[in-house]
């Protein structure tokens, strides 16, 4: 049967029996449909249900949905559906069967974020194959364990399962599984600070794909290896794997993989001084993400052509980049928001929709009872979303703060410094910032390793926290740069401030005996923008560093 529409129109005649039976032989002809047809046909089967019932077909649709709705994205659904099956149909079907759908719910609520749910129902489901010996969805449960146990970083636990699954794939002589499972190693040793030892499972991944041939699977595995080589400091033998990367994913039409070997280029060729080139890269990366929703790459290419224009000098441009990533991320925020928001209200269709098709085969008082039931149900979601919008707005404000100095982020640094300057414009009264840099970072991170780095960015945020007074707005700009805003603050006073905190960073410690200096602009609002109060204390910034570093300059 060729599509949905030339089904519906040969079942208009028939009974609801045929009828639904011709939906399930056209939902079971190919594995390829659009997930919307899917869904189509298969609620088609459940309404069908109303005037005849088969338990078989019932499943079947239910599974449909629930594959569907996976393949989506929406695991909320998927984990409803699985849960009715098992529900309506677990004593009834094999245990097999029952194995089968506990590992789909176990893969549906680890995606969901319900950990506690997804362990307990993939061991159960390894019980059972364990119980008949079949090693290649032993090995496949095995992973997904320690994948969830790697979610909730349970590191020792995570790499138990893992390597459980590698043994149990070399002894079935498995070399799919092998390849996937020692890639999946790879990233745990990374997680654990094990460089080389992850760098060494990547290969061997690497190896076992290139022999079957596995050219698709080859474009992340290459991709985790030049990302190895790089932090291992071995920078020669970068280039030649994201250039293997890149090949395969253009062979593959792989964008999105694409985009992400391109852009490691450009940031490569950007730390080997080799400005143009990198432009070059970053500008095929924009191109490309045109036409992608891939906002999180977006926000990283970003980033990147801010800190390449930076590096150029061109500080103009680089705020200008930096504006569009503030405006990317918080677009990446509204729709994580508007999505979880949206799984609770589909949440509730679902449960709804489910009751209504069961309330036709009720009497007039289970009807009652389960209005009643669906209408708590609801208040409760309801609940659950007001909930949600207490933890959006938790989250919010914690996308505000730079995780490793505790300071403000520049997401909303423009909103924030402009409102400052409106107030301080229309009660005239001053407005100072201070821009200031670490001197000589790179040396830091490439003399002793970026932890050390760090180290010291950790221990400047707290140095100006200490350095500044209250009402004292302060912002980890971008990489070693710091932006503090004084409102109500003429320039000498400021400069005060920022030869205090000056002072503070030359007696700050932050590794065994190492010391640094800053290097910082003041400069006083008189008719500017955010924008251009910014770019103009940049510039003295950058004086400081002309005139021989660790010193303010206004």
């Amino acid at each position: 049967m060729n599509s949905l529409e030339e089904l519906k129109n040969r079942v208009t005649d028939l009974s609801p029996e045929e009828a639904a039976n011709c939906y399930i032989e056209f939902l079971e002809e190919s594995d390829d449909r659009n997930p919307s047809e899917v869904i189509e046909a298969a609620q088609e089967v459940l309404r069908l249900q109303n005037s005849y019932h088969d338990r078989k077909n019932e499943e079947k649709a239910l599974s449909f949905l629930a594959n569907a709705y996976a393949s989506m994205g929406n695991y909320q659904q998927s984990v409803q559906y699985l849960q009715q099956i098992l529900q309506t149909r677990g004593t009834a079907m094999g245990e097999r069967s029952r194995a089968d759908y506990l590992s789909r719910l176990g893969v549906a609520s680890w995606r969901l974020g319900d950990y506690k749910k997804a362990l307990q129902n993939l061991i159960d489901s390894l019980s059972f194959f364990e119980s008949i010996d079949d090693k290649t969805r032993i090995a496949d449960l095995q992973c997904n364990v320690g994948n969830v146990f790697a979610e909730i970083e349970e590191n020792q636990k995570s790499e138990e399962y893992m390597r459980k699954a590698l043994n149990t794939a070399e002894r079935n002589k498995n070399e799919d599984q092998q390849a996937a499972f020692l890639n999946n190693l790879g990233i745990l040793q990374f997680r654990k600070g094990m460089k080389q030892e992850g760098l060494d499972y990547f290969l061997r991944s690497a190896e076992i794909k290139q022999r079957l041939g596995q050219s698709r699977k080859l474009v992340t595995t290459y991709l985790n290896i030049a990302d190895s080589y790089e932090d291992l400091g071995e920078r020669e033998k970068i280039m030649p794997f994201l250039e293997k990367s890149r090949n395969l994913a253009e062979r593959h039409h792989d964008t999105e993989s694409l985009i992400k070997c391109l852009r490691r280029m450009g940031v490569y060729y950007m730390s080997e001084s080799d400005f143009d080139r990198a432009s070059e890269y970053f500008d095929e990366t924009m191109k490309l993400l045109e036409n992608s929703t891939l906002l999180k790459e977006q926000s990283r290419t970003l980033e990147a052509l801010s800190t390449l224009c930076e590096r150029k000098g061109d500080f103009a441009d680089a705020l200008k980049y930096q504006k569009e990533q503030a405006t990317v991320d918080r677009k990446i925020f509204s729709e994580e928001t508007a999505k979880r928001i949206a799984e609770i209200h589909a949440l509730y269709e679902t449960k709804k929709k489910i009751a209504e098709a069961d309330l036709l085969k009720e009497k007039t008082k289970e009807l009652s009872r389960l209005n009643v039931k669906i209408s708590e149900q609801y208040k409760t979601l309801k609940s659950a979303e007001s909930a949600l919008k207490e933890v959006n707005k938790e989250l919010r404000e914690q996308m505000e703060i730079d995780s490793l100095t505790t300071l403000l982020n520049n997401q909303r640094l423009y909103e924030k410094l402009q409102d400052k300057i409106e107030r301080s414009r229309s009660q005239e009264q001053p407005l100072s910032v201070i821009m200031l840099d670490l001197d000589h970072f790179k040396r830091i991170n490439d003399s002793y390793g970026h932890p050390v780095g760090n180290k010291a960015l950790r221990a400047l945020g707290a140095t100006i926290k200490e350095s500044i007074r209250r009402g004292d707005i302060a912002f980890r700009f971008g990489g070693e740069e710091f932006l503090v805003v004084l409102p109500d603050t003429r320039r000498a006073v400021a400069v005060r401030i920022a030869e205090r905190i000056r002072r503070a960073v030359e007696r700050m410690e932050f590794h065994d005996d190492l010391k640094t200096t800053i290097s910082a602009g003041v400069k006083e609002f008189s008719d500017h923008d955010a924008h251009t109060l910014i770019v103009e204390a940049d510039k003295l910034l950058y004086e400081a560093k002309k005139r021989g570093r660790n010193m303010v300059v206004a």
